[in-house]
């Protein structure tokens, strides 16, 4: 009799019921057909033609003329040559990610090393990819890493591992012409949201700092901020983006000439990263302009820190807990059939406000 899938790994679950049946006589020379299969499996029809495909890599099955699925037993289950291992690629050193992003990454491990996988990270500074290339094809050569999770990765390195096949899931956004499966927060709908909160709000003068790295999410983001301003009905609203370098003392100095310029100094500030939002609240306190008296501030991306700051901080926040769980369902489907069926998985944040942000009459600005 048989059994019905676990919905745990479906498709290698799948896979290996219908491999056990083969082995055991169930089908003597042909499968039945698809509808049939689903029924008696309880399974959708993607799920099973993904386990299908496996079992004719593996020489289990074959299609004739007509579609018809011979089979063909064997004494065992092939053992795969790989190792299930993963790798973990990460363009900054431990210590620049964001606690949260950590958290999501050492869940993604826990539940991964729950599945019988092994996880080895190489961490990669920013720097040409060039330079990288080589270290980095050492590393999945050493490691026998048979899948990738990008993180905080620039569009050559997206474009190599494209290039070179190997299944790899950015965590994060893919730059448009490249096909990779990725898993972001929906950056661009996050800050087009924020420009028209602080333009319903009043603000007229708006600024988004975000660094110089070249990120995918960060370029979104950009542009739904700008958009949102632009395609606003407020005509008379103008929006800058700063660009620093990620270190501190190039952001107090682009921050300072934009405070420093009478046509462009905001009444609201968006940030990108946590880091740079304490670095710009403690800025601002320090040439005494206060939040939000002075300016409002809004910030894009949520850390634990923010519970002890007065004011509280407006920002937006994702469910931690669901975004892991989809970057390991994504991977393990990425592992199981080589290819996802949604490249753009977006996750939406909430909007949290918070007293950072605050009103104008039209004649403040």
């Amino acid at each position: 009799m048989l059994q019905i899938p676990k919905r745990i790994s479906l498709i290698s679950e799948t896979a290996s019921i219908l491999r056990d049946g083969i082995n055991e006589g169930h089908w003597k020379e042909t499968l039945p057909g698809e509808r049939i299969l689903c029924d008696q499996l309880h399974i959708s029809r993607p799920t099973l033609r993904a386990a299908l495909s496996l079992l004719q890599k593996e020489g289990m099955i074959r299609v004739t003329h007509g579609r018809r699925r011979m089979v063909f037993p064997v004494d065992k289950r092939p053992v795969s040559s790989q190792r299930r291992m993963i790798g973990l690629i990460i363009n900054k050193s431990i210590s620049q990610i964001s606690p949260l992003t950590f958290q999501v990454l050492m869940e993604v491990r826990h539940h991964l090393h729950l599945g019988g996988f092994e996880t080895e990270i190489f961490i990669s500074p920013t720097q040409e990819f060039r330079y990288q290339r080589l270290k980095l094809e050492n590393f999945i050569e050493k490691h026998s890493v048979s899948c990738c999770i990008l993180l905080l990765s620039s569009k050559e390195q997206q474009k190599w591992f494209y290039a070179q096949g190997i299944p790899a899931l950015v965590f994060g956004s893919c730059y448009p012409s490249i096909k990779l499966p990725s898993l972001d927060v929906d950056n661009y709908a996050v800050c087009r949201h924020a420009a028209g909160l602080f333009l319903g709000r009043g603000h007229r003068r708006l600024a988004f700092i975000r660094t110089d790295d070249r990120i995918a999410g960060d370029h979104a983001s950009a542009e739904g901020f700008m958009n949102g301003i632009t395609q606003s009905r407020h005509t008379n609203a103008k929006g800058v983006i700063v660009r620093h370098k990620d270190t501190r003392q190039d952001l107090i100095y682009r921050l300072d000439k934009l405070l420093d310029s009478e046509e462009q100094r905001p009444t609201g500030i968006l940030t990108s990263r946590p880091l740079e939002t304490l670095m710009v609240v403690m800025h601002l306190l320090k040439r005494g302009i206060t939040v939000p008296n002075d300016i409002s501030l809004i910030a894009r991306d949520r850390d634990h820190s923010f519970n002890f700051l007065e004011p509280k901080i407006a920002h937006y926040a994702y469910p931690r807990d669901l975004f892991s769980r989809r970057l390991t369902r994504v991977i393990l489907q990425l592992l199981e059939n080589a290819t996802v069926y949604t490249h753009r998985n977006l996750i939406l944040s909430e909007f949290k406000d918070g007293e950072s942000l605050r009103s104008l009459d039209p004649e403040e600005e």
